[in-house]
């Protein structure tokens, strides 16, 4: 049985029609499935999605199996030759799992089938292949190579510029097409056939079938490319600015020094000083201190930790004691300049930002310090000059368009309000003074909310750049994104990719980040990646612009605690809470509120709540959602059993009630 179905005898015409058939149905099959996927919603849910290309994967390996035996199967010239053939169909299958299973690579999987496909059909029939089956063959095998190029890439030691990717890609489609003519006429030789009878007959009318479904595919294409760019051009409307890389270089080079020398020689002192100070590598900033042993922390990672009072002498000592460090946190005594950047198409996400780091650290491990320590010494001076530079390094990344930098721009003010609870629970500063103070934070939180939308559209001008010349990694997926070869390939894609891209920039429509729905729920990879930075924004936003509120509130029960000698009980006209549009809570008495604490045994710090006294102004948090939702009161907007920074944003002024 065997035997007569290897000698089925199939005609030249019918063996290279079921090579383009193969071809043309796998194009047709993977083209009609990604329309199908990007162009409704209900089939990008992950069932549905999976059934839908498990469908067309079958519908491929169907028809490339039906192209493969008639591609391959025709009479061998005596048994030795049949016996020849059982072997390699045989081991056809088994090499292509071997290549996949030790990549984990499909494209590599189906490259090895396909080059022993190609090298097996020239000598299946024949003794001796002949110069036209040859020249296919290696045809086959260069195009064939271009499936798993970016494994080659991968094990190479150098990196591959997506431009030589694209030329590489360029050329393997051309040896493919160059591949499949020579096909056709090495069966045409071989069988004494015209040309017109191989690639006529049904293999045109297939080529002109596929030529129509193209064209269909490219229109859709073409449309939604021309969708994006409307829905871009809207954006650039909404928010006054261009969507491009120049216009980016443009906002952040506006009235500003650029001083190269200063961003060189910065984090280098910084470094030393860390070193000298923490006596541990920079960037190790969990490395904590032993007060049984009496040893220095070799981090400031909790400035406002509850640390045992021997340690923290023997710390202040070695903290006050080192000039450099004095040196380094002076230089933050006027407005910092710029740090020269290269804004470039394409490389928006690549930008290297290293001042971020040595400004977050020099905030949080020097200046906050500075300020505890003179605090305790009741110095309003060196307190006065710690909140300054904190002021001056808030400026900075407050002048940048990058997300990232407002994010630690954000922290920086968390760090500076924490400051300012203490400042003013020290009674330092005079009624004037905290005037002053409330003056500048209703400004500062009129501020954030054009420094939120700048950030927004920081955002946007990076995910525009990057999706625009499509040079980034899925790193999830491992897949590269369509280049313009790919799109020409298979328009289905491109026009997946530009549904995506729409569904992306669609979030930047909506001016409620938290209210707006869940964008998981679409199933589209460039979505669920920008989707949470979205949210992520828009809490810490609305985070700091409730502690912004709750300071001032705080203030206003300082000056009528100085003047009747206790903090009022409640407070007429309380701002509102950014998540929920109802005034902020405020309360006075004891509360519970958890902070880091040394542990001497386990070598670090770990959470505990302490009870404490005074004045505290709270918001229920991001999980109330957002002021256009207006839920009802419930049960979460009751003042919470334990203050914790991590969960909800509030402000407490801890001092005596009476």
């Amino acid at each position: 049985m065997l035997e007569r179905v290897l000698r089925w005898n199939f005609s030249a015409e019918e063996r290279f029609f079921a090579l383009t058939l193969g071809f043309a149905a796998t194009w047709l099959a993977n083209s009609v499935a990604v329309w199908l996927w990007a162009g409704f919603a209900p089939l990008r849910e992950p069932e549905a999605a999976l059934a839908l290309f498990g469908i067309a994967a079958m519908a491929m390996a169907s028809v490339w199996l039906y192209a493969v035996v008639l591609y391959c199967f025709y009479p061998p010239a005596d048994d030795r030759l049949l016996l020849r053939r059982i072997a390699l169909v045989l081991a056809t299958p088994l090499l292509a799992a071997a290549g996949g299973l030790s990549t984990g690579s499909w494209p590599l999987a189906a490259a090895v089938l396909l080059l022993c496909v190609v090298w097996a059909g020239p000598f299946l029939g024949s003794r001796r292949a002949r110069g036209w089956q040859i020249a296919a063959s290696v045809a086959w095998t260069l195009a064939a190579l271009t499936l798993w190029q970016d494994r080659l890439f991968h094990a190479a030691p150098v990196s591959a510029d997506f431009r030589i990717s694209n030329l590489i890609t360029a050329g393997g489609v051309l040896c493919g097409v160059v591949g499949w003519a020579l096909t056709g006429v090495a069966l045409a030789r071989r069988s004494d056939l015209p040309l017109r009878r191989i690639f006529g007959g049904r293999t045109a009318l297939l080529l002109i079938l596929w030529g129509a479904a193209y064209a269909v595919m490219a229109a859709f294409a073409l449309r939604s490319v021309r969708e994006t760019r409307e829905l871009i051009a809207d954006l650039e409307r909404k928010y006054g600015h261009p969507v491009t890389a120049e216009e980016v270089r443009r906002m952040y080079f506006t009235d500003r020094r650029v001083d190269r020398e200063f961003w060189e020689k910065l984090p280098t002192h910084y470094r030393e000083s860390r070193i000298a100070v923490h006596s541990c590598p920079p960037g190790a900033v969990r490395e904590f201190f032993s007060a049984s042993a009496g040893e220095i922390p070799a981090s400031a990672a909790e400035p406002w930790g509850e640390v045992p009072a021997l340690a923290m002498e023997k710390w202040r000592r070695r903290f006050e004691g080192d000039p450099r460090v004095s040196e380094v946190a002076a230089r933050l005594d006027a407005p910092l300049p710029a740090c020269p950047r290269e804004f470039r198409h394409g490389k928006l996400c690549s930008i290297e930002l290293p001042e971020l780091h040595t400004i977050r650290f020099l905030v949080q491990d020097y200046l906050v310090w500075h300020l505890r320590f003179a605090l305790e010494r009741r110095d309003a001076t060196a307190a006065a000059t710690a909140l300054r530079r904190m002021e001056y390094a808030a400026d900075y990344l407050e002048k940048d368009v990058f997300p990232i930098s407002i994010l630690v721009w954000n922290l920086v003010e968390r760090h500076r309000l924490e400051a300012l609870e203490r400042v003013i629970a020290s009674g330092l500063s005079s009624d004037e003074a905290l005037r002053e103070l409330s003056g500048k934070l209703a400004a500062a939180q009129t501020r954030s909310s054009a420094l939120e939308r700048r950030a927004r559209y920081g955002e946007l001008a990076m995910w525009a750049d990057v999706t625009a010349h499509y040079r980034e990694l899925l790193a999830a997926e491992g897949t590269v994104f369509p280049d313009l070869v790919v799109a020409a390939i298979f328009p289905s894609f491109w026009y997946a990719w530009e549904k995506n891209r729409q569904d992306l920039f669609s979030l930047w429509l909506t001016d409620d980040w938290l209210a707006a729905d869940d964008p998981n729920g679409r199933n589209m990879p460039l979505t669920m990646i920008g989707a949470p930075a979205r949210r992520n924004l828009a809490e810490r936003f609305g985070s700091l612009r409730a502690r912004y509120a709750g300071m001032r509130v705080l203030i206003a029960a300082e000056l009528e605690r100085r003047r009747t000698g206790r903090f009022p009980e409640t407070l007429p006209d309380l701002p509102a809470d950014p998540f929920t549009g109802r005034p902020l809570h405020y309360r006075v008495g004891k509360f519970r509120e958890r902070i880091p604490v040394w542990n001497a045994g386990a070598r670090e710090f770990s959470s505990a709540v302490r009870p404490v006294e005074g004045a505290a102004v709270w918001s229920i948090g991001a999980d109330a959602g957002s002021p256009s939702q207006r839920a009802p009161k419930t049960e979460t907007e009751r003042e919470p059993p334990v203050f914790d920074r991590k969960d909800l944003p509030y402000v407490l002024l801890r001092r005596p009630v009476r």
